[in-house]
């Protein structure tokens, strides 16, 4: 390209033309727009949003997602006149920061603009609803609230007032967005893209439909960004739609990939069947738009002939190469690409070098806390200074410069286990115990009796701190190592009984839920384990008349009788058993009960932000196994 574009500047001397006269080319097109569809062209604005670094490390970080992105933004600033272009890369695209620039878009866009959204980052999709959802940089894996839906997506496109809004996305599950398709005309010309852009459009492309698309490819991005940006790179019209883009790069894709990109309007979001429409601004595009290939065109022929001329004495293999990317079925591409490998190519020097940090343990994250993209083994870096960071749940967090010469280097780091301080437990004794309350709701009937075997149970509930040193991470809201930990799932606890009983050879698991009452009432049959009266709640329990809407530090109230803290209040605890709508076929041994087709597994003893009727040592409640909450913790038991 370069060779033509030396080329291309000494023909626009020949002929008369400036340079600063071909740079207004893309003016001069958009008043061929504007006259043509009887509107105004008003600004290109565009957000584009790349996440390759996750806050939480149980999202696995990204190859090419912010590369991608920093591509398209450069592209669209470049090449096609996008005058409002905000980029958020990584940590700064946060759930928060992306609504406030849709907001921004939706309040400062004018009915004459163009907006364009570009999004590269994780996808998934609710089950429940079929709807797909934006995973932001701040977002806690598994928690579906810190998620963008999108059904927000779409609202925020309809707010924006411009007369196009296309969005882009490379994620999973970005096709539920949306409606039916719009075939192509069979003839494409300057009066179908006026007609296209006079009228109002809400268009959306993808990189898949309900599937899973793939992130990294060659050349430092995505299959379908690579595809994408290339699209419109080698794109020599002055005008191009979204749905001619998807007609050259989706066989490519589908090909390369299990990937089914889509090209469409948006459902729901008031789409009046136009489109929008990419306007070339650099130049590039010929004096009038070129006749497609193998079409009659004394000008195109005349412009080949004189490029063709130029260079066929030369000795440089790269003028030839240059030629077959102008004129791929031009008339002398035989002879061009004899030419084009007729000398050896030579490699140019490297100005990049891989870097691998070894980390003992294997699965440790790496990250490279001083630069934007994601790191992968063999990262390629120019040489400088790199601050590596090293982290693994159970082991100490390591940081530390490496300088990166001019080859290939493999950096060793091993991480420190840290110890994990181990939860107190006290003995419950064994015995029997009349189950459930004839006082309440039918869910806590039939009263029957149960048998308990002696087992251990934690005195207090789950730390933040034991969670943090076990997981890595901490997904609590209200911070404090000594408080409970909250934001976990019933899923979420059993990978986290895994870890433990793997870093401590000993076997923790939830109680089950008879042994979990025994425990609360330890030898009592009143409501709750101090008495009948709630009057002395406060002594025992944080709830919501004396939490201030917030969890606590473990043990500070009074313990029950077998020297068990919070049992009541704090935070709801799971226990083991699925849920039952009542407990007739209950075991009678104390054992779990787990079997039956709800999916709902039970939390016990109420939370800071209950009634004291909640706190009830009889009392139960349920919910979804994946489903976390600021006031849904966990106590740990073990057998003898």
């Amino acid at each position: 390209m370069k060779a033509f574009a030396q080329w291309l500047a000494v023909a626009m001397v020949a002929a008369g033309l400036s340079s600063s006269a071909w740079a207004d080319r893309g003016i001069t097109i958009r008043g061929q727009m504007e006259q043509q569809a009887g509107v105004k062209v008003g600004a290109y604005r565009a957000l584009v949003i790349g996440i390759d670094d996750y806050v939480d490390p149980n999202i696995p970080d990204l190859q090419t997602a912010s590369a991608d992105a920093r591509a398209v933004a450069e592209l669209l600033k470049k090449s096609y006149g996008f005058t409002d272009v905000t980029l958020l890369l990584d940590r700064l695209a946060d759930g928060s920061s992306i609504q406030k620039q849709l907001r921004r878009l939706a309040t400062t866009s004018r009915p004459d603009d163009s907006v364009l959204i570009y999004y590269a980052g994780h996808g998934d999709l609710d089950r429940v609803t079929g709807d797909g959802w934006w995973i932001p940089a701040s977002a806690t894996a598994g928690d579906s609230f810190t998620y963008m839906d999108n059904a927000v997506i779409q609202k925020y496109l309809k707010a924006i007032p411009a007369r196009h809004v296309l969005l882009v996305s490379d994620s999973c599950f970005s096709g539920t967005l949306f409606g039916a398709s719009r075939a192509m005309p069979e003839v494409i010309d300057d009066k179908y893209y006026a007609a296209m852009f006079k009228e109002r459009s809400r268009w959306g492309m993808t990189s898949g439909n309900l599937t899973p698309v793939a992130d990294g490819s060659s050349g430092g991005h995505s299959l379908f960004a690579g595809q994408f940006i290339k699209a419109l790179q080698g794109n020599l019209q002055p005008f191009v739609t979204p749905r001619e883009i998807y007609q050259r790069i989706a066989a490519v894709i589908s090909n390369n990939s299990d990937q089914v990109p889509q090209a469409n309007p948006i459902r729901n979001v008031d789409d009046e069947g136009g489109a929008f429409v990419f306007i070339r601004s650099d130049g590039v595009t010929a004096a009038s738009r070129p006749f497609p290939a193998g079409t009659a065109d004394s000008g195109g022929n005349a412009m080949e002939l004189a490029f063709w001329n130029a260079i066929k004495d030369s000795a440089d293999p790269a003028q030839f190469r240059a030629y077959l990317d102008q004129f791929p079925n031009g008339t002398f591409v035989t002879l061009a690409r004899l030419k084009a490998g007729s000398a050896p190519h030579v490699e140019p020097a490297r100005t990049t070098f891989g870097l691998t940090i070894a980390a003992t343990p294997s699965d440790a994250r790496i990250r490279i806390l001083n630069i934007g993209p994601a790191y992968q083994p063999g990262i390629q870096l120019e040489p400088g200074r790199y601050h590596i960071e090293a982290s693994r749940a159970g082991y100490s967090t390591h940081t530390e410069w490496v300088e990166l010469g001019r080859s290939d280097m493999t950096h060793g780091i091993a991480l420190d286990q840290r110890g994990i301080e181990l939860p107190e437990m006290v003995v419950i004794p064994a015995g029997s115990f009349t189950m459930g309350s004839n006082d309440v709701d039918d869910e806590e009937k039939p009263v029957h009796t149960v048998q308990i075997r002696r087992f251990k149970m934690m005195t207090t509930e789950v730390t933040q701190a034991l969670w943090e040193a076990v997981m890595g991470s901490n997904p609590s809201s209200f911070k404090g190592a000594d408080r409970p930990v909250e934001k976990v799932s019933w899923d979420d606890i059993q990978i986290f009984i895994r870890k433990l009983n793997q870093h401590s050879g000993q076997h923790f698991r939830l109680p089950s839920e008879a042994e979990w009452e025994y425990a609360a009432r330890a030898g009592t049959t009143t409501r709750w384990s101090w008495g009948n009266s709630d009057s002395v709640a406060g002594q025992y329990a944080w709830y919501d008349g004396n939490s201030g809407d917030q969890t606590h530090p473990v043990g500070q109230k009074s313990p029950n009788g077998f020297g068990l803290y919070d049992m009541h209040g704090n935070v709801w605890e799971w226990v083991e058993d699925r849920y039952h709508d009542n407990y007739n076929g209950a075991p009678g041994d104390g054992s779990a009960w787990t079997s039956g087709s709800s999916l709902s597994r039970v939390l016990r003893g109420g939370s800071w932000y209950n009634l004291p009727n909640n706190l009830r040592s009889a009392n139960r409640f349920r919910d979804n196994p994946d489903f976390r909450s600021t006031n849904y913790g966990l106590r740990l038991a073990q057998d003898f």
